[in-house]
């Protein structure tokens, strides 16, 4: 929680002025990064696995054959569930508590491009909330804006 985090590198770096300024900004990337993992995965159960009968989220709706750690072949929704355990919060045994934190628009934009990536892998999902597109544009916009590289699948 923002209470017990320490905020003095995030305002004398000069990326914050005070730590209300920075808990905010971390606040609102987390509800972002969250919103878009959703659209991805949405582990009903808590077990961390993909379960279509009862979990939620594109993961959900491809099959399972597409889960194979055996077959030395990344899939898409290999992929996807890797940036879900990346970003999402809760979803690995390890995680770095970051939360996007240090480059957001990053965690934003390959969130954005996995869930294009998992749309064109698998055309019968279901095209995503107009609030979930218009997150994924503003996170293509946000790294445009700074100069960094925009996956093709954002393009």
């Amino acid at each position: 929680d923002a209470a017990s985090r320490n905020w003095s590198t995030c305002t004398t770096s000069g990326c914050h002025a005070n730590p209300t300024q920075a808990a905010n900004a971390l606040s609102a990337s987390r509800a972002v990064l969250q919103t878009l993992v959703n659209q991805l995965f949405v582990d009903t159960d808590g077990d961390r696995r993909v379960d279509s009968a009862t979990d939620g989220g594109y993961l959900s709706l491809v099959p399972t054959t597409e889960f194979n750690t055996t077959d030395n072949f990344l899939s898409v929704a290999e992929g996807a569930l890797y940036n879900v355990q990346l970003w999402g919060e809760n979803f690995a045994n390890h995680p770095d508590k970051s939360f996007g934190t240090h480059n957001p628009f990053l965690a934003q934009r390959q969130l954005a491009a996995t869930i294009a990536a998992m749309q064109a892998q698998y055309p019968f999902l279901p095209a995503p909330p107009a609030g979930i597109k218009a997150l994924m544009d503003q996170g293509v916009a946000k790294a445009k804006a700074r100069g960094a590289a925009v996956p093709l699948s954002s393009r």
